[in-house]
């Protein structure tokens, strides 16, 4: 699921000029006390600063966390509230179990969303993408 994710989002933030994207290991640092390791991030180009060579120092624009039965709990409680706490715009979590996309949006006008197979959605962090969830399941076979 990461692999399909990180093909799906890089290709277009490529094509489209929008910034990096990056996918584990790579740590993310909001503060001293505060590091995360996220399965896939997205910096827009605006904010490339962050963007340093062993880390990511500040909030990516978009934070992807792919759950198992076992990562479910920590991504929806203390990563949840970590990427809210310190300015992640967007944060999503791909349940392999259920498989749904959960997009928690963050700022002005807070929000959660679940996409199910069959569904599409969109992301302000990248204009334009159409996420099909049935894209991020899709096994790819070599």
């Amino acid at each position: 699921m990461v692999r399909n994710l990180l093909i799906l989002l890089e290709t277009y933030a490529r094509s489209h000029d929008l910034g990096e994207v990056l996918d584990s290991p790579v740590d993310v640092v909001f503060t001293r006390h505060s590091v995360l390791e996220p399965d896939l991030i997205f910096i827009a180009r605006a904010r490339s600063a962050i963007v340093r060579k062993k880390h990511i120092k500040g909030p990516p624009d978009l934070v992807v966390e792919v759950s198992s039965p076992s990562t479910i709990a920590v991504d929806r409680g203390r990563k949840l509230d970590t990427y809210r706490k310190h300015g992640v715009s967007e944060y999503w979590i791909v349940e392999l179990v259920a498989r749904v996309v959960e997009v928690h949006e963050f700022g002005r006008a807070p929000r959660t969303r679940i996409h199910e197979e069959g569904q599409a959605f969109a992301t302000a962090r990248m204009p334009g993408l159409k996420v099909r969830v049935d894209e991020i399941f899709q096994m790819k076979r070599r």
